[in-house]
């Protein structure tokens, strides 16, 4: 039987959210949202400059899943939540922190159903999006 994710296993990466880089992934989602390429509106308004999409965050947070497990099994999602709990600034160095909260293996060992729950804090540890993900492991075959 294969040796699965142990409960309270994490991973976790940082990412810097530059001007150029929210601005790109917003261009290439088709978000014109000035917030996200307007450096002086995005400075006029209640957030005082640029801020990253929301699918650019979650895009990053749920690929981490991937390039954590892919390595050692193959792997599907079935569910994934996210909340923004605070927006994600320009130039900000985010923390994504994702821990196994169950696994649960089926009767031949073949593959195994895990739910994660994740973070991505701000510098100061505080939250700026939470969530949480049921993805299916199996061996990698050979």
């Amino acid at each position: 039987m294969p040796e699965w994710p142990d409960i309270g296993d994490r991973f976790e990466k940082e990412f810097c959210f530059s001007a150029d880089e929210i601005s790109d992934f917003a261009t290439r989602l088709g978000d014109n949202n000035p917030l996200h390429h307007d450096t002086e509106y995005a400075a006029a308004s209640r957030f005082r400059g640029l801020i990253a999409c929301g699918p650019h965050t979650s895009a990053l947070f749920i690929a981490l899943l991937a390039s954590w497990f892919s390595p050692d099994w193959e792997l599907v999602g079935l569910e994934f939540q996210v909340r923004f709990d605070q927006p994600i600034r320009v130039d900000t160095t985010v923390r994504m922190v994702w821990t196994v909260a169950s696994v649960e293996a089926n009767a031949a060992g073949t593959r195994a159903k895990l739910a994660v729950t994740g973070e991505a804090v701000d510098p100061n540890g505080r939250p700026l999006l939470t969530g949480s993900a049921t993805l299916v492991l199996w061996p990698k075959e050979g």
